[in-house]
């Protein structure tokens, strides 16, 4: 509803022609040239007859009617739904915020308050309960030495 209010205010204020033209007068889909006469027809009788003149004044005419007062009650009705609109969401967002929060939202609440206070308490390290051990450097120190077998002739 608030889109239409604003396109309906939007075409009131820019759709009125400046210059004060009539702008292109057609017959059927054909533009008409002063000097031309234009007949309307249905079923093959011919039900209205204008000339190029007579369009001109009456499309003049027209632009001056909305101009005068159709323009106003278009604004009037555009901005009214604005209106409309933008009271409807208020009220909605009041409604909602007065509501009591629901089981999920409960939950989602406890939860990021649960984390926050656990991000709040410092973490304790425990330390071990057994004394820690020497540990040797590694390779481990050997304290023989090594005997290779002799294969060779003796002798």
């Amino acid at each position: 509803m608030l889109v239409i209010g604003v396109l309906v205010t939007t075409s009131a204020a820019v759709v009125a022609r400046k210059d004060g033209s009539p702008g292109e007068i057609t017959c059927g889909s054909d533009v008409m040239r002063p000097g031309d006469v234009c007949e309307e027809t249905r079923r093959g009788v011919v039900t209205d007859t204008y000339t190029y003149e007579e369009a001109v004044q009456e499309k003049k005419a027209g632009a001056e009617n909305y101009a005068n007062g159709g323009r106003w009650i278009q604004l009037g009705i555009g901005i009214g739904l604005i209106l409309i609109a933008t009271l409807g969401i208020v009220l909605t967002k009041r409604r909602r915020a007065r509501q009591p929060l629901t089981s999920a939202a409960l939950h989602l609440q406890q939860q990021a308050a649960w984390q926050q206070q656990q991000v709040a308490q410092p973490v304790h390290t425990q330390q071990a309960p057994y004394p820690q051990q020497y540990q040797q450097p590694y390779p481990p120190q050997q304290r023989y030495q090594q005997q290779y077998p002799d294969f060779g002739p003796r002798g």
